[in-house]
């Protein structure tokens, strides 16, 4: 764990970029792949986000037009601080599909890739719930990615073969693609993560390291003055609170329920619709020590992947992770963990998990040419 420590704060200063802004990959000019798909964007009204009106884009194979067969599907979910165009600006997701198509490395495929970002930069694919409360927060988002945008997209695109769909991601959306996988294994035949956090336990080091992030103190006055708190400054800070709002956000018409100034519940925001928006976060904002009751009650049994009840779930999933050898987050040991528990688990279930040289998002590019040929071969 104290090598886990040392990693996180060494790469402090590179999060920024590599989580919050990434690393922009441009195709070449030449040459071009013989063949060409298009990339449709769609919208959709979610009503499990409110009425919020969501972009996605939709990558369609070149045949998809002129052929009478029916195409699998891949939801390709980003990572935190991006939206639904990550995959077109930042990975050219459409030259690298008519590439591997064109080279016949896949199958033509349909990819959806939807906006998992919510208010606090990254839903993380759950129902953010309040527990104590019982009312939600930021966002209903397995809702919405499970139950509105998968059937509006293959309604709209009518050749899409339901019985071939994977679900897969980067970062913030590799764990929601396993965590989703999991909690609705019936709809998927194959999941894949990269560098995605599936193993809670790995996550105990790092989350306190948000504290060091705000030397000026992460109290409540100091988050509203916006001196402490979650930022593109402090994306450390940012991606805990945006977990937070995930796993255990607070809604509340008093603020009394956000205790003192130096307790581990936040007010975010105040929209004026009577209720105040926040988090609980599961460490001392004060002594950085980290809270195994919020964790290992709230946290663990209800959106860790590597929970043995959920992992179970994969059972008969084609299974496909990674992660970089040199994570500035930590990424690879969450990928050793939750190897373990697989295996623990469930002994007869094959699985492809692979580490590479490279860090967070650098090789994901060529990492994505590694899981899109997975998913051909076994769709």
């Amino acid at each position: 764990m104290k090598k886990l420590i040392t990693h996180i704060l060494i790469g402090m200063l590179t999060i920024a970029l590599l989580v919050i802004v990434g690393c922009k990959y441009e195709a070449p000019v030449e040459p071009l792949p013989s063949l060409s798909g298009s990339l449709e964007l769609e919208t959709i009204v979610a009503a499990y986000l409110g009425g919020t009106v969501k972009e996605y884009y939709v990558y369609l194979p070149p045949s998809y037009d002129t052929s009478a067969d029916s195409f699998p599907v891949i939801y390709l979910f980003h990572g935190f601080g991006f939206d639904y165009s990550y995959f077109k600006n930042w990975t050219a997701i459409k030259y690298l599909l008519d590439e591997l198509i064109s080279d016949e490395a896949i199958q033509e495929m349909v990819v959806v890739m939807p906006d998992g970002k919510n208010d606090l930069a990254g839903s993380f694919y759950t129902n953010s719930y309040d527990v104590y409360n019982s009312t939600g927060v930021f966002g209903y988002y397995e809702n919405y990615m499970i139950q509105e945008l998968i059937p509006t997209a293959e309604a709209l695109y009518a050749k899409i073969d339901p019985a071939r769909r994977a679900i897969g991601g980067i970062s913030m959306g590799g764990y929601g693609s396993m965590y989703l996988a999991e909690n609705n294994s019936a709809m998927f035949q194959t999941v894949f993560s990269h560098s995605g956090p599936i193993y809670f336990e790995a996550l105990k080091p790092i989350l306190p390291g948000v504290v060091a992030e705000n030397p000026l103190g992460l109290t409540q006055t100091n988050v509203t003055a916006g001196v402490s708190g979650p930022s593109a400054e402090r994306p450390l800070t940012a991606m805990g609170f945006a977990m937070s709002g995930a796993f255990d956000p607070i809604k509340s018409a008093s603020p009394a329920d956000f205790g003192s100034d130096t307790d581990a519940r936040f007010i975010l925001s105040s929209p004026g619709d009577g209720y105040y928006y926040g988090v609980e976060v599961p460490f001392d904002p004060v002594t950085s020590v980290f809270n195994d009751t919020i964790f290992d009650t709230i946290w663990v049994p209800n959106f860790d992947p590597s929970d043995p009840t959920r992992i179970a779930n994969l059972n008969g999933l084609n299974i496909f992770f990674d992660a970089g050898d040199q994570d500035e987050l930590g990424m690879n040991f969450q990928a050793v963990g939750f190897s373990g528990v697989l295996d623990a688990v469930l002994p007869a279930q094959a699985y492809t998990y692979e580490t590479f040289t490279g860090g967070h998002t650098n090789k994901l590019y060529e990492r994505l040419r590694v899981s899109l040929k997975f998913v051909s071969d076994n769709f």
